[in-house]
């Protein structure tokens, strides 16, 4: 249970509709980059209804998609896709309202940051920072991030002398583009696959793989003048293709920022998950002083080693709407509609079927998509 004695004491964050004759925002819109593509149909859809409802929670109206550019000065609040890389939009950025994050390079929106480089001789980018590293300790699972194969070969190696090596995709989302190998020759293999240029510009992550796994999500989310916190669960569902993929999200939601989670009388494995969350926030901070963050979500794995012992460790950041954030958005609608409640339950359903949703469930998309199939996503209040 969400334990709530300390937290229903903090006014400190209030949730309240904007003034109707003096909002905030003018509007909301959603990113247009001719650079990105558009994603499945499944994905335009949910980010269309996802906007719906953030401009109805702040009392505007939805726009047609902006370039950083369009509202540069204006009072609209920009929802993109994915984390912003602020070296590709420059100063336009500097004064647009952004539910998501502004990174100042590529690498820094994606789980390259998790992990160190394997030695100080390794390949890097620019704005590299080995501070990152330094400061997550413990919080992180033992691995590597490397920009070149030999690097990669060579973190490796050192990884599989504790056992089997989870090989990931940097920018991969809903648990795709992973691999495990088990020897030099399964790893050899798999990085001969990586093209270099792809791996000089993003990188690669090595780390321990682990067994008997949970996936937590800790998170924190601005909306105009009002913030939530959470921590919740990750499920798993089976695509059309026989993977296991994402497959919802299962949130306990607080008013406040992270500091109001670490409030909660909550089971150890928590509060180490939300505590090595807290961490890796604040060292990200550290290292890139210049991002800027509204929506926060870190994904903690507790799983059994090559020892048999279990480990805890912040797997990768998302500073982005995602697969969570309807349960988010569900949550800032419940707190609001109810002053004197200090804590709710809500969850994202993510099924590969044409499925009826329950009563109250808010439908981001039911359908046949023409590439995933048939899917169901909605977002539902559960306590």
């Amino acid at each position: 249970m969400l334990g709530t004695t300390s937290v229903g004491t903090d006014r400190t964050f209030s949730l309240r509709h904007p003034d109707p004759f003096a909002p905030r925002y003018t509007g909301v819109a959603a990113l247009a980059d001719g650079d990105q593509p558009s994603g499945n149909e499944h994905d335009r859809v949910g980010r269309e209804r996802l906007l719906a409802k953030i401009a109805d929670y702040l009392g505007v109206a939805p726009l047609t998609a902006k370039t950083p550019g369009a509202v540069q000065g204006e009072s609209i609040l920009l929802v993109p896709g994915d984390t912003l890389d602020r070296s590709q939009h420059d100063a336009a950025l500097d004064t647009t309202p952004v539910l998501g994050g502004i990174v100042p390079a590529v690498f820094v929106g994606t789980k390259a940051i998790t992990h160190p480089l394997v030695d100080a001789a390794a390949d890097r980018p620019m704005l590299w920072s080995d501070i990152m590293a330094d400061m997550i300790g413990d919080a992180a699972l033992s691995g590597y991030t490397a920009f070149s194969r030999d690097d990669a070969a060579r973190a490796g190696r050192l990884l599989l002398a504790n056992g089997s090596v989870r090989i990931k995709d940097v920018c991969g989302k809903a648990g795709l583009g992973q691999s495990v190998v088990h020897d030099e020759t399964m790893l050899d293999a798999a990085l001969a696959l990586e093209d270099p240029e792809t791996l000089a510009h993003h990188g690669i992550v090595l780390e321990a793989n682990l067994t008997d796994v949970v996936t937590y999500s800790v998170g924190s989310v601005q909306l105009g003048d009002d913030s939530i916190s959470y921590w919740g669960s990750q499920n798993l569902t089976t695509d059309h293709h026989g993977r296991e993929v994402y497959g919802g999200s299962d949130l306990c939601v607080v008013r406040g920022d992270l500091d109001a989670l670490a409030a909660l009388d909550l089971p150890p494995s928590l509060v180490r998950a939300i505590e090595y969350a807290a961490m890796f926030d604040h060292a990200a901070h550290c290292a890139y002083p210049t991002v800027k963050l509204t929506r926060r979500n870190y994904d903690v794995i507790e799983g059994t080693d090559h020892m048999g012992t279990r480990r805890i460790g912040v797997l990768e950041q998302s500073w982005r709407v995602g697969g969570a954030s309807g349960a988010e958005i569900a949550a800032f609608e419940a707190l609001r509609a109810e002053p004197d409640t200090h804590s709710v339950r809500c969850s994202t359903v993510e099924v590969y079927d044409l499925i009826t949703p329950p009563t109250g469930a808010i439908v981001y998309y039911h359908g046949t998509d023409p590439v995933v199939g048939a899917m169901t996503k909605y977002a539902v209040r559960l306590a």
